[in-house]
């Protein structure tokens, strides 16, 4: 698959942290799948300004909330406090969801997670239903 080299080349520098290779892999994906550029997911470097932007959208949620499919999860994995890692949620069930995760072994990798872990510090919500709204336009103005 062309995108894997893609992502490969992407990943090549030893010096990054799991902090930028899961922020990276979310925006390279979010990148990818136009995202990025429709304002739905945006492209970050650190987990901090993930949140920080799903804040300033008000589509931030607590630790408390119950996540879906398409949320992105971020986690406080050094104890400071702080989101330093960050993975799409791909399924739930119950009590608990799975991630997928870029991370600094060059890998991606699938995680699950209960929801009561007391790393999760919150939620991004993309708003996909934005996604909707601009393919309508698009069609309008095509027509």
């Amino acid at each position: 698959n062309a995108d894997d080299s893609v992502y490969t080349k992407m990943f090549e520098s030893n010096s990054k942290s799991n902090e930028t290779m899961s922020s990276e892999f979310i925006s390279y994906v979010a990148n990818k799948a136009g995202y990025t550029e429709k304002g739905v997911i945006p492209k970050y470097t650190t987990a901090e300004e993930g949140m920080a932007w799903f804040k300033e959208k008000s589509t931030l949620k607590d630790a408390e909330y119950t996540p879906k499919v398409g949320d992105i999860a971020f986690y406080d994995t050094d104890g400071d406090g702080k989101a330093d890692y960050s993975g799409f949620i791909v399924a739930t069930s119950g009590s608990s969801f799975t991630t997928l995760e870029g991370s600094v072994t060059d890998n991606v990798r699938k995680t699950t997670y209960t929801t009561n872990n007391a790393k999760i510090v919150g939620y991004g919500v993309p708003d996909y239903a934005m996604l909707l709204l601009a393919k309508e336009e698009e069609e309008r103005e095509a027509n």
